[in-house]
């Protein structure tokens, strides 16, 4: 039985991304063009519809698959996961403007003011950044993770605040990292997954000025078999964003296309299948703590 320290990652500057995450943010920033007010629409439709009912997951062929999926298990917390990004979305709705006007104009204090509020109203609980050190349950082999100290918490905040206010560097490049970097440093007990993605949302509303806009990335993960969790893992341990940046490319892709039910796969060949959601993508995707037990899935 083992327990490793989670290590916080270098922030990667954008003069340092390697050509393929430069074209995966720029097509990124082409399918957020191509949402229309409808299609927009047609995501709130598409969750009341209750993607993850059917326990289906969508074929690798869309291009959402992490190549190590087949092979990963993500807790579940069953009829907890349906409806998230709807949760999500009303809260952003209600902060999601403040908490950016925190990353333009505020200080640090008050962006992590803003990442509490949004963790406690997802997680419908007071909550605030962890005094303590936490970890994952132990795996089948006795192995644990135990995230980063809480002692770097505050630092590490002010550091991605700072960062997600450079506007040298393109908006949805600072939106992916900043989510990868409050998934990584886990300031709360619980709740971290949900945050990180309701920052990454807020940043896609403040930089392309519709405030219609949420992209499903919970639903999209799950129907992925936890490719999410599994890129910005890698992004953390080997410095390698593509898959990461991959992934959120394809769930912009498949949001301005119009995200099908799983189901809706069947019987379509692989020809059929890329050529339906990204026909010319040359990349296959890649205060103190309240004591509850951590959560991995956020």
């Amino acid at each position: 039985m083992t327990a490793r320290r989670r290590t916080l990652f270098p922030w990667p500057a954008w003069s340092d991304a390697s050509t393929q995450v430069v074209e995966l943010v720029r097509r990124s920033e082409d399918w957020l063009a191509r949402i229309s007010p409808a299609g927009a629409a047609q995501v709130m439709t598409w969750l009341h519809d209750d993607p993850l009912a059917a326990g289906q997951t969508y074929p690798p062929e869309l291009g959402l698959t992490h190549r190590l999926a087949p092979w990963f298990h993500p807790g579940s917390d069953g009829p907890a996961r349906q409806g998230r990004s709807l949760r999500e979305w009303a809260i952003l709705d209600r902060f999601g403007a403040r908490l950016t006007d925190t990353i333009e104009t505020g200080c640090a204090d008050d962006f992590v003011r803003g990442l509490a509020t949004l963790a406690s109203h997802g997680l419908q609980r007071p909550i605030q950044p962890r005094n303590r050190d936490i970890g994952t349950g132990r795996d089948p082999r006795g192995d644990r993770v135990i995230f980063p100290s809480s002692a770097l918490i505050r630092e590490r905040l002010a550091l991605v605040h700072r960062e997600l206010g450079a506007t040298q560097s393109p908006w949805l490049y600072r939106a992916g990292l900043g989510m990868a970097a409050i998934s990584n440093c886990h300031p709360f007990d619980d709740g971290n997954g949900r945050t990180s993605r309701m920052v990454f949302n807020a940043l896609v509303r403040r930089g392309t000025g519709r405030s219609d806009l949420y992209v499903p990335l919970h639903e999209l993960a799950v129907l992925s078999g936890g490719s999410l969790t599994l890129a910005v893992r890698e992004a953390e341990l080997q410095g390698r964003w593509e898959p990461l940046f991959g992934f959120l490319e394809g769930c912009l892709a498949l949001v301005a296309r119009g995200a099908p039910r799983p189901q809706a796969f069947d019987g379509l060949d692989r020809r059929s299948l890329q050529a339906r959601v990204r026909p010319d993508s040359e990349w296959a995707g890649a205060g103190p703590s309240t004591g509850s037990k951590p959560s991995a899935g956020g």
